[in-house]
């Protein structure tokens, strides 16, 4: 067993799939166990992968509450690699496109955009480019439809009845198209 470093003060965010993650001093956590009062937590080097790699396993780890109402954890155990603080940016980075994609109604052509100008000229070799920050606000917003059944508010072109006019106003539909636009079937997939 390792020795008990003491209580900290961690941050939780959320991974692609939806799954908590843990920051704490710049490494990441991923969760292993739920038990009756505490959740196990083991740094995200903590996986089969790693050796595949050629990389050495880290078995640091947290406990923090069930319910991580408070946030602090009791760590566990020392890593055996340097912090990580440009994963840990990224990952936030990521929370915050997920986050904007779920409460703003802007198109997410402005959203990335407004998002993009945030990227420091550091970061800009790590996070993704314009064009998957607007894929990744689209994707996300898909999800939100299928799972409650509504838009949420967000603009959507095609979506209404006038799906070939918003084509056409947009540009998007050639000449050719234009003159059998009456020939289009829409279907809802």
């Amino acid at each position: 067993m390792f020795p008990i470093d003491g209580v900290v003060k961690v941050e939780v965010i959320k991974s692609s799939r939806g799954f908590p993650i843990v920051i704490k001093d710049n490494y990441l956590y991923n969760m292993k166990k739920k038990g009756v009062n505490k959740l196990t937590w083991k740094c995200h080097r903590n996986k089969s992968e790693m050796i595949k790699q050629g990389k050495q396993i880290c078995y640091a780890g947290l406990y923090t509450n069930q319910d991580l109402s408070d946030l602090c954890a009791t760590a566990e155990g020392k890593h055996n690699h340097p912090p990580e603080p440009k994963l840990c940016d990224y990952r936030r980075f990521m929370e915050k496109v997920k986050q904007a994609a779920e409460t703003s109604t802007l198109p997410a052509s402005e959203l990335a955009m407004q998002l993009q100008a945030e990227i420091t000229d550091e970061q800009k070799d790590l996070y993704p480019p314009y064009q998957s920050i607007a894929c990744l606000i689209g994707r996300r917003r898909r999800q939100l439809e299928k799972t409650d059944g509504t838009n949420n508010g967000f603009q959507q072109i095609g979506s209404n009845d006038n799906f070939e006019k918003d084509l056409l106003e947009l540009g998007s539909v050639s000449e050719a198209v234009q003159s059998n636009a009456d020939n289009f079937t829409i279907t809802n997939l």
